[in-house]
C-alpha cells in the first residue's frame, strides 16, 4: 500500500536528535506514516532517552534504549483510524471482549491503539534492533488489574499477552514494531 503521506526522517547524532521532513515513496523498509493530526515536533513522538517520558492519549511511555542496537530511537503516535491495520487490530480487540466477557472479565480502560515504530538514520526497523523494552505507565488506580496488550505485526497476524499492573505500570519485550492496543480487564 503506497502513501503519500509526508514522512519523517529521524537523525540520531551524538545522543541528541534533529528533524527533517522527508517526502519517501514506500519501500519495505520505510513503511511507516505519521498521522496528519499529528504535531511533529519531536517531543510530542519521539520517546526520550534517559529517564524521560513521552505522554499520549492518558498514559506514559519510557523506552530502556541500552537492549537496542546504537542509534535506534522509538516513535509512538496515535494511530489513523481509517488505517487498514488499525481496523483489523480493532476487529481482534473486539472479539478479544466478547470472548473476556463470556469469562466474566469486564474491560474497564481502553488506550490506543498507538503506532509503535523504531527508526535508525531516518529509516523505519520493524525488526532487527534487538530487544525493545518499552514501560507504559497506567496509574495506581489500575494497580493489580490486568491489561490485555494487542499488537498486529507487519505480515498482519495479531497477537495479545495479558500483564498485571504493579507499582501503576507495565513494561513490555517486543521484538518488532506494530500498532498496539491496550485494554484494562477486571
Amino acid at each position: 500500500m503506497r502513501s503519500n503521506t509526508l514522512k519523517l526522517l529521524v537523525l540520531a547524532m551524538a545522543g541528541t536528535m534533529a528533524l527533517s521532513p522527508v517526502c519517501a515513496a514506500s519501500s519495505p523498509t520505510t513503511r511507516n506514516t505519521i498521522p496528519a493530526t499529528v504535531d511533529n515536533r519531536q517531543e510530542d513522538w519521539i520517546v526520550p532517552r534517559g529517564n524521560g517520558r513521552l505522554n499520549i492519549g492518558g498514559i506514559q511511555v519510557e523506552s530502556q534504549y541500552e537492549q537496542m542496537a546504537p542509534g535506534f530511537v522509538t516513535t509512538v503516535v496515535r494511530a489513523d483510524k481509517n488505517n487498514m491495520a488499525t481496523k483489523k487490530l480493532n476487529e481482534a480487540c473486539g472479539a478479544q471482549k466478547v470472548s473476556d466477557a463470556a469469562d466474566g472479565h469486564k474491560t474497564i480502560a481502553e488506550f490506543g491503539p498507538y503506532k509503535i515504530r523504531s527508526y535508525k538514520e531516518g529509516v523505519n526497523y520493524w525488526d532487527g534492533f534487538g530487544v525493545q523494552t518499552l514501560t507504559f505507565y497506567f496509574g495506581m488506580r489500575y494497580e493489580g488489574k490486568t491489561v490485555v496488550v494487542t499488537q498486529i505485526h507487519k505480515d498482519g497476524t495479531v497477537t495479545s499477552e495479558k500483564h498485571v499492573v504493579q507499582k501503576g505500570v507495565i513494561t513490555i519485550h517486543p521484538t518488532d514494531m506494530g500498532t498496539f492496543s491496550f485494554r484494562i480487564i477486571e
